[in-house]
């Protein structure tokens, strides 16, 4: 079966960036050489939407090194595939094979997510490696940061509502926080306030991608104004915006792996 990774690697150092053409939206020690062995546990440890914090600078051989730390965004622990909570799981891979992307553009996912600006919706299996148990992130979406920018504050999925007002301020988008049962509708997303600025051509598509159903994901805080009226105006204020990666070259990746004698 051909499977789609994307795996650091010190040598083939796949450094580039994302293209923005979407609009719609553990610490296991020091190893040998060793391949997963089995096929991946059925059950998921961890399901949701996982920021990429960085990749795994440790030398030894992969897969016990060289992959990446996820986390869960808004929750201040994470289920691990070894069946423990941490800030932060290391998985040896993070499987995008159903994104059908090509290999440019799994190089482009790879490069954002060494500087932590990769959001990745999927599951977290188990795979068994001798008598390790290691952490596989399966990707059903991935989104990409716009700007830069460190994000903080609560992570949001916010997307048109479909609601229509006679006048403004009006609450036509609806903010859902990711991995929580919670939402907030608010009148106004203002994305033009992040630590670094997009370029016009990215706010345009964040923009774009905020007035469909599917929306754009925006890590940021919402604010209400003091007013006398009804409605008052409701702004979700981001320090970023994410929006989905989508495959356009039309040549899916065989496979991406990380150089196995790198970390040895």
């Amino acid at each position: 079966m051909r499977r789609v990774v994307f795996v650091s690697s010190l040598v083939s150092g796949l450094v580039l960036a994302c293209s923005y053409g979407c609009v719609a939206a553990g610490e296991p020690g020091g190893r040998g050489g060793h391949e997963p062995t089995g096929q991946p546990l059925e059950e998921s440890t961890s399901t949701g939407h996982f920021l990429v914090t960085r990749r795994d600078v440790r030398r030894c051989a992969a897969p016990f090194c060289g992959g990446w730390f996820v986390k869960l965004v808004n929750r201040a622990e994470t289920p691990c595939a070894d069946g423990s909570s941490k800030p932060e799981c290391y998985v040896s891979e993070i499987d995008l094979e159903r994104l059908n992307l090509s290999e440019r553009e799994v190089k482009e996912v790879t490069s954002a997510a060494e500087s932590g600006r990769v959001i990745v919706e999927g599951r977290m299996i188990a795979m068994p490696v001798e008598d390790v148990v290691l952490g596989k992130l399966v990707a059903t979406s991935a989104w990409m940061g716009v700007s830069g920018s460190k994000p903080t504050g609560t992570f949001y999925r916010a997307a048109d509502n479909g609601l229509r007002c006679v006048r403004a301020p009006c609450p036509s988008t609806t903010a859902w926080a990711l991995n929580m049962d919670e939402s907030r509708d608010v009148t106004d997303v203002i994305i033009t306030r992040t630590e670094v600025s997009p370029d016009p051509w990215k706010l345009r598509h964040v923009q774009a991608a905020l007035t469909t159903e599917e929306g754009a994901l925006v890590a940021g805080t919402i604010t209400e104004e003091a007013c006398e009226t009804s409605p008052c105006r409701v702004a979700l204020v981001a320090s970023e915006a994410y929006l989905r990666v989508v495959p356009r070259d039309g040549k899916p990746a065989s496979a991406i792996g990380a150089d196995r004698d790198a970390r040895e």
